[in-house]
């Protein structure tokens, strides 16, 4: 007896169905295109942008201020042995007669007071007197000062110095008054420097130049 078969026919409209989608899903494909590349820009890579407060400038330095100030920047004190490496180049120059040496020492406006009574002088025109008409050479290798006894004073203690002399100098605050005693005034029977040497020496760069000297000293 023959075999029974049983076939089972698709819903009506399934087949058309399942056509469909795969039309659909072909057409899809063919108008949908990915774009790719085969090597990467060669461009500099930027950090991610970052918001920063901007910053403010900072004042300019100055050389003191008051604790009520909300922002301060204060100047880089001088080295205190600044002082007397200018006072004892001095000597160095003068008695090398050394004019270019002891111009670099002198500020612009630097002057010579020759005491209470003297008026006051230029002391690059004062120490050109003397170079013509003293022979400051013939000290060279004699003890005139020694380092070991400069006094250096501030500001204040300055004009407390300079005032009891008697002496109308301005110092200003940052300043130094360095007082210089000379050992040896004489060459033979001639006077070459005064009993000592007062400089009012004032900040410049990162040295001191002479602003002002006082001596008790006349060019013969």
């Amino acid at each position: 007896m023959p075999g029974r078969f049983r076939v089972r026919l698709p819903r009506p409209g399934g087949a058309a169905l399942v056509l469909n989608l795969l039309a659909n899903g072909c057409a899809i494909g063919a108008s949908t295109r990915l774009d790719t590349v085969t090597e990467l820009p060669d461009e500099p890579r930027h950090a991610p942008g970052v918001a920063v407060d901007p910053v403010a400038p900072l004042p300019n330095a100055q050389a003191s201020g008051a604790t009520s100030e909300r922002l301060l920047v204060l100047e880089t004190p001088l080295d205190p042995a600044l002082p007397k490496e200018a006072a004892r180049r001095f000597f160095e120059a003068v008695l090398h007669e050394d004019e270019a040496a002891l111009e670099s020492l002198l500020a612009d406006d630097a002057s010579f007071q020759p005491g209470p009574q003297g008026s006051r002088q230029s002391a690059r025109a004062v120490w050109q007197a003397r170079f013509a008409r003293l022979p400051y050479q013939s000290l060279f290798g004699y003890a005139v000062v020694r380092e070991g006894t400069f006094e250096t004073y501030a500001a204040g203690e300055a004009t407390r110095i300079l005032g009891a002399r008697n002496l109308p100098i301005s110092v200003a605050a940052r300043d130094v008054l360095l007082r210089a005693p000379v050992v040896r005034t004489h060459l033979a029977k001639s006077r070459m420097f005064g009993d000592e040497i007062l400089f009012v020496l004032t900040p410049q760069a990162r040295s001191y130049k002479i602003r002002t000297m006082v001596e008790d000293f006349t060019l013969p």
